[in-house]
């Protein structure tokens, strides 16, 4: 499963720059790093990058604790094909962590791969960039993972008019759901084992993207 990591941004990110470019360090910040312990154990790591910075293409996260060691993707694996402006993504990863201290300080890295650029954070970090009003609540998956139904909590949209759709891992849009409800289920009976994503719009703006594992 390598770079099998390739994923739905093919299908959102019509035109992709490649070219040689400066990631804005500035416009990026870690909204929160949390442990997952349901189902295999895993670290999540929210991003948001600003409506003024650069596209991320292929980001690599890392994180280390306070002794510099590294806790997160000591494989320098990707997970996402870009991560586009004004978007906050949940960037997963297996962990053999079994717990995090809630008071967690550290330094999260966050790698362009085409350019190299690294840009380094102390985590937890105040943000200073201009952060859409969802982007710090989100929304929720569970169970994930998941083998009949997910039930996709929209609690933090306030009713809002949402769009909630979801790619497998070759980009391809395998549901499409438009609800106002603070909770919606999907059957994924039909879905093939692997890995999916479900991206959430409020108001045609795109908010945020999280990983799904169907069994």
């Amino acid at each position: 499963m390598k770079k099998i990591y390739f994923l739905f941004y093919i299908l959102v990110v019509i035109s992709i720059n490649l070219k040689a470019q400066t990631i804005a360090c500035s416009e990026m910040c870690v909204l929160s790093i949390s442990l997952d312990t349901v189902g295999p154990n895993e670290l999540n790591v929210t991003i948001y990058n600003g409506i003024n910075g650069s596209q991320i293409n292929y980001p690599v996260v890392v994180v280390t604790d306070t002794n510099g060691d590294t806790i997160l993707n000591k494989n320098n694996q990707f997970f996402y094909f870009a991560q586009i402006l004004d978007d906050t993504l949940i960037h997963t990863f297996p962990t053999t962590l079994n717990t995090l201290a809630t008071n967690f300080t550290g330094t999260v890295y966050i790698k362009d791969t085409p350019t190299g650029t690294i840009c380094s954070y102390a985590y937890p970090m105040t943000c200073t960039v201009g952060i859409n009003e969802y982007s710090q609540s989100g929304f929720s998956v569970y169970p994930n993972p998941a083998t009949d139904n997910i039930t996709i909590d929209l609690a933090n949209f306030n009713n809002q008019n949402a769009s909630i759709r979801i790619y497998d891992i070759a980009g391809k849009q395998v549901e499409l759901l438009e609800t106002t409800a603070s909770k919606s289920v999907i059957n994924i009976e039909y879905f093939n084992a692997g890995i999916y994503f479900v991206a959430v719009s409020v108001n045609s703006n795109k908010i945020f993207t999280r990983k799904l594992v169907v069994r």
